[in-house]
């Protein structure tokens, strides 16, 4: 724990290191408004700091920089005094959504990273909702040739998902109805999440009491719910964070970080896991990323929620970790809930 001294100097020097990217003085430190000591006792409250493993001196001659465990103390220090949720809201934000094609979920997300990117000068990442979180609005079965039948399921982002499954015998249009009649009694209104379980529930109370019928029907069912349950990702603005000299001081890293980009799945992975544990804005920074990228970067990114009020997908930005977190936190905010109310209202 810090006393207040600490507190203020440290939080002076992390305004200071975000504004320049360059190592901090203890004079320029002596010459905020907030702190009424000497450079000297800077000086020394600095060493402090050092000790406690929040500041570090990058070179024997230079200033001090915020360690990214510095740079969480100032983090948390925003939340806590709800700075995200008391800033004013973004004009240019509101007004670029406005403006934005929303013709359907994929273009809209396309559409928000996009002004993300633009607004805060970095790499916006977005993930489409997750389908597992999503509810079975509507559900279709038609025959098709080679005991084949197309299943047609609806979601509650108004998405349709077709699929055909492979059958081991032929069923008659009537069979196909009375079918497309039971699974949706079982299925509508239910997350896809829940629909998995009452098929399985339906398949152990069928182990009990067999009835061919119903065995296909559900074959059907779990057939049909093979979708992929990953949220999609957008990415937007991946050059943007070229403009920052400290990352790109190391051009492997660089190329680590573009590779991860394009790949993808760890990104995913993470956002994924964020959506699970989400009630505001999240920042990692640095080693939090658990990319191996160092302390240079930070992700600060925020769950928007549909209709039902369930998390659907997570919204945000990648950047340096000397980004003006007093700034982006609450633009990622506003952007997620602007997009949760997109969704609700459609």
């Amino acid at each position: 724990m810090l006393n207040q001294r600490q507190r203020t100097i440290l939080f002076e020097l992390v305004h200071l290191f975000l504004e320049s990217g360059e190592p901090v003085s203890s004079a320029q430190i002596s010459r905020c408004e907030s702190v009424s000591v000497s450079s000297a006792t800077v000086r020394n409250v600095l060493s402090e700091l050092e000790l406690l493993d929040v500041v570090r001196q990058p070179h024997t001659s230079a200033g001090r920089i915020p360690t990214p465990q510095g740079l969480r103390l100032y983090v948390d220090s925003l939340s806590a005094e709800g700075v995200v949720k008391k800033a004013a809201s973004d004009e240019a934000l509101q007004d670029a959504f406005e403006r934005l094609n929303r013709r359907d979920l994929d273009s809209a997300v396309r559409g928000m990273g996009g002004i993300l990117s633009g607004l805060a000068r970095m790499t916006s990442v977005l993930t489409l909702p997750v389908l597992e979180q999503l509810t079975l609005t509507d559900l279709h079965l038609s025959k098709l040739a080679d005991k084949r039948v197309m299943a047609v399921l609806v979601t509650s982002d108004e998405q349709g998902h077709h699929r055909v499954v492979q059958l081991d015998v032929e069923l008659d249009l009537e069979s196909v109805r009375r079918m497309e009649h039971y699974l949706s009694q079982l299925a509508l209104g239910k997350t896809l999440r829940d629909v998995h379980a009452c098929v399985a529930q339906e398949k152990a109370q069928l182990a009990r009491e067999w009835n061919t019928w119903v065995a296909c029907a559900l074959s059907i069912g779990e057939k049909a719910l093979e979708l992929q349950p990953s949220a999609a990702l957008h990415i937007e603005g991946v050059f943007n964070i070229f403009e920052y000299a400290e990352l790109t001081a190391d051009m492997e890293r660089m190329k680590h970080l573009l590779g991860l980009l394009e790949e993808r799945e760890q990104v995913l992975t993470l956002l994924e896991q964020l959506l699970e544990k989400s009630d505001g804005p999240r920042v990692l920074i640095g080693p939090e990323l658990n990319w191996d990228l160092g302390d240079d970067f930070s992700l600060v990114v925020c769950s928007y929620t549909g209709s039902d009020g369930q998390g659907q997908g997570m919204m945000g930005v990648l950047g340096p970790a000397r980004m003006d977190y007093a700034t982006v936190m609450p633009l990622v905010y506003q952007a997620a809930h602007l997009f949760s109310a997109f969704l609700t209202n459609h």
